[in-house]
């Protein structure tokens, strides 16, 4: 979706079976953030928390020197991104996302866990995983973007979603923005799920 002119708005998956809408958006300043739940925060922080650092970024995404900076040089209040821990980061980004709540891990994992890792409250859907793999030409474990395993977030498409963004917004051949109108990109409920809803 072109929000600005020369500006893309990448919708992960318009809308998930289960979970709440998911964008990534440039902003004026270059930027890059996400959005969930109406929330929106620098996408360096969330990087932050999967345990990806500036170098790990910088080799992931070196082709897009001009666009690198919106996530390498994003600050949060002051601070530097991707200069914290992934346990700072979490704090952080629990701040962002839950205002009043006093910040504890604990508590930060469990709703992050929630919010986007946990299969009964997030669920693209076998359509949905389906069209994000065909999309970003990935292989996902399960029907999430974010895995949870062993006590830390992984990373399963966050990334392929970037780069495609990236690529997007830097005219490379062979990347086309979705016509959101489009019933190819809608999701469709069978009668089964509405009536389970």
């Amino acid at each position: 979706d072109q929000a600005r002119s020369g500006r893309y708005v990448a919708s992960v998956i318009p809308l998930p079976k289960r979970g709440p809408w998911i964008d990534l958006e440039f902003e004026q300043s270059g930027i890059v953030v996400m959005k969930v739940n109406k929330k929106k925060f620098p996408l360096a922080l969330l990087l932050r928390v999967l345990g990806y650092t500036a170098e790990g970024l910088s080799r992931e995404l070196g082709r897009y020197a001009e666009l690198l900076p919106g996530l390498l040089e994003a600050q949060y209040r002051g601070a530097r991104v991707l200069e914290m821990s992934p346990e700072e980061a979490l704090l952080k980004l629990f701040t962002e996302l839950r205002p009043g709540d006093p910040p504890k891990r604990d508590k930060a994992i469990t709703y992050l866990h929630s919010l986007l890792s946990d299969p009964r409250r997030y669920d693209l859907g076998e359509a949905g995983r389906y069209k994000t793999q065909q999309k970003l030409g990935i292989q996902l474990t399960g029907r999430m973007l974010i895995r949870f395993e062993e006590g830390e977030f992984k990373d399963e498409g966050l990334l392929p979603v970037l780069k495609y963004l990236f690529a997007l917004q830097s005219n490379e051949p062979g990347y086309e923005p979705d016509d959101i109108d489009h019933l190819g990109n809608r999701r469709i409920r069978t009668v089964g799920e509405l009536l389970a809803d």
